[in-house]
């Protein structure tokens, strides 16, 4: 059964490199934008964002269905050989996990996204003894390694699925306040 879950979950995953014009927001959309990184996504519109230190979280509100339902907006700076090799970038950070089992990087699919190179992942981990997983896609935009990723438990990983992918296919790229593209 986790196998079967596991294989639908990559098939999405993959689904969703597929490279066209991003649509209109609908009206139950709002764009998140960060200009700081020269980044900006769709997300539904009920939704609320929360900066954690690094990251910006963007999730429904407590108490509703979407609660779960948790997209990431990471970034780190850029170190030597990081937009070669998102390979590197993601092992190492995964590296930091602290669970009785590894992380286990499910699937790596090199793509494009903004027209740069860029690695969508799918990691599956443990987190308060509960099986969760993650989709992400993370490329090296300006002088900044982004990742934008979702996670949920993972017998509620497909419901919220459709989110990200929508973020990920509205993703647009912008030059970051203060630095190159």
């Amino acid at each position: 059964m986790r196998g079967a879950h596991l294989l639908t979950c990559l098939v999405l995953l993959v689904a969703g490199c597929d490279q066209r014009r991003p649509p209109e927001a609908a009206p139950t959309e709002r764009t998140y934008d960060n200009p700081a990184l020269g980044v900006s996504f769709l997300v539904p519109a009920a939704w609320v964002d929360d900066a954690e230190g690094a990251a910006v979280v963007v999730a429904g509100r407590p108490g509703t269905p979407d609660f779960f339902t948790t997209l990431t907006l990471q970034a780190g700076p850029v170190g030597a050989g990081d937009a070669a090799d998102l390979e590197r970038v993601l092992a190492a950070s995964w590296a930091h996990v602290a669970s009785d089992e590894p992380p286990y990087i499910v699937a790596r699919v090199p793509t494009l996204a903004g027209g740069l190179p860029a690695l969508r992942y799918l990691v599956a981990f443990d987190l308060h003894e509960r099986p969760r997983l993650r989709a992400g896609l993370l490329l090296s935009h300006g002088a900044s390694v982004i990742d934008l990723g979702y996670v949920a438990p993972r017998e509620l990983f497909t419901q919220g699925l459709p989110v990200f992918e929508r973020a990920v296919d509205t993703l647009t790229l912008a030059p970051p306040d203060g630095g190159e593209p």
